[in-house]
């Protein structure tokens, strides 16, 4: 067994630029949500030139899921190993990035053992560490009792569709893991591989989106408007919205503080954010608008009702005497997941393996405060963990290293061989 372990982390070694090359190609490959086609076509290919016998599992043939399998003997369990190909940015973000031409969002480069890219980050790397880990598996000619499913998916991070913006562009999570496990992507256990500083958390938050609609009145014409000392007073939504978004903040630190709560998986603290505001006619700003939305993201515990949230906002715009409505147009429970006991005793055995060192449980709370794909595992009752190299793209970390790359795919394949030993039998 042993000798088995040590072969696995040699064939990594030997294919450190293998992984270094693969996390670059990846890293440069634009992906932004919605036009995963090129990563798609060449994660595909990547597979199928290794014997993986990959399919792709979407909603049209430009946009699809990649599942490949390591087929084992079929008395074991089966793992799937599972990262997202589309990027967070794309090179229009004129209304949300300063400079929006930034290339560290969607390419990638090396400067001394470093590899720098947001992409990278979230979710290339990662991505790169398990497929170079069930190569490494395949090339020692090692027989596992399950099955290794290598699933490349698209839409986690994913635009909502709200007001006009309608249409499969505007859709992301529907067509990414949901739909893999709705469509032959099931399996017994799972690692979403992400960004987690190498501690495995087991709980995610849900979310829900409102839109909140101002209203003021009646719209005047420039010269004719006046500027009372009470803001509520204006006939301005815009005005009127500026009192609202100094109450939201203070109500999202409030629900953040009075809603922390810590599980077997990790903690969670729950935020909320603005994250978009709409009123008036860029091109006819003569008469302000009568009308203002503001579309609030707020991020919830598992098994909450975001009806209760939207009884909150509602409170809050009476309190401040704001005259408007809340609407709920987005809502995606969160999960704890159960039953991950066997993959927490793997990962255990794999990373002091690798490391020399005892594994830190739990994920800080920003990673387990968020949203990822084991909530759709969770949701389908998959055991599963979030597992993975570097720190959270999301925070401000644009950048890992080699030897982290190099960790995790031999952490990632001792995991798929220790899980890959174990006797299949029935999961409740």
């Amino acid at each position: 067994m042993v000798e088995d372990e040590i072969i696995i982390m040699e064939e990594i070694e030997k294919s450190k630029s293998e992984l270094v090359d693969l996390t670059l190609t990846l890293g440069n490959i634009y992906s932004p949500t919605g036009h995963e086609g090129d990563m798609m076509k060449f994660v595909y290919r990547w597979m199928e030139e290794r014997g993986f016998n990959p399919c792709l599992i979407g909603p049209s043939p430009d946009r699809a899921n990649v599942l490949g399998k390591l087929r084992g003997t079929g008395k074991g369990f089966s793992i799937t190993f599972n990262s997202h190909m589309d990027v967070t940015m794309g090179k229009n973000e004129i209304w949300r990035l300063r400079m929006p031409e930034q290339k560290i969002f969607y390419e990638a480069w090396l400067e001394g053992d470093t590899i720098y890219g947001n992409g990278v980050v979230n979710d290339k790397g990662p991505l790169a560490c398990w497929l170079i880990a069930a190569d490494a598996i395949r090339k020692c000619g090692l027989q596992l009792k399950g099955d290794i499913l290598l699933a490349a998916v698209i839409g986690e991070i994913g635009p909502e569709p709200v007001d006009e913006f309608i249409g499969s562009a505007y859709l992301g999570k529907d067509f990414g893991t949901h739909y893999l496990l709705t469509h032959g992507g099931t399996t017994d256990f799972a690692i979403v591989a992400e960004a987690t500083n190498f501690k495995p958390g087991w709980v995610e938050a849900g979310k829900a989106f409102f839109k909140i609609t101002v209203f003021a009145g009646p719209s005047r014409y420039t010269p004719y408007i006046e500027h009372p000392e009470n803001p509520l007073a204006s006939s301005n939504a815009i005005v009127h919205s500026g009192v609202l978004i100094l109450a939201l903040e203070k109500w999202a630190r409030e629900y953040s503080k009075r809603n922390t709560r810590s599980y077997a998986g990790g903690t969670v603290i729950p935020k909320a954010s603005l994250g978009a505001i709409r009123g008036g006619l860029p091109y006819q700003i003569i008469r302000p608008p009568e009308v203002c939305h503001l579309y609030l993201d707020v991020r919830i515990l598992p098994g909450v009702n975001p009806l209760d949230i939207r009884q909150e906002l509602c409170a809050l715009l009476e309190e401040v005497g704001v005259d408007g409505e809340v609407e709920i147009y987005l809502h995606r429970p969160g999960y704890e997941a159960k039953g991950i006991e066997p993959l927490i005793a793997d990962l255990q055995k794999a990373y002091k393996m690798v490391s020399g060192e005892e594994l830190t449980l739990r994920a800080d709370p920003p990673v387990t405060s968020m949203w990822r794909d084991t909530n759709c595992y969770a949701e389908f009752n998959i055991p599963t963990i979030t597992y993975g190299p570097g720190g959270g793209a999301g925070g401000g970390v644009n950048a890992i290293t080699i030897e982290e790359l190099v960790r995790a795919a031999k952490i990632y394949a001792l995991l798929a061989y220790y899980l890959g030993q174990r006797e299949r039998q029935a999961i409740s």
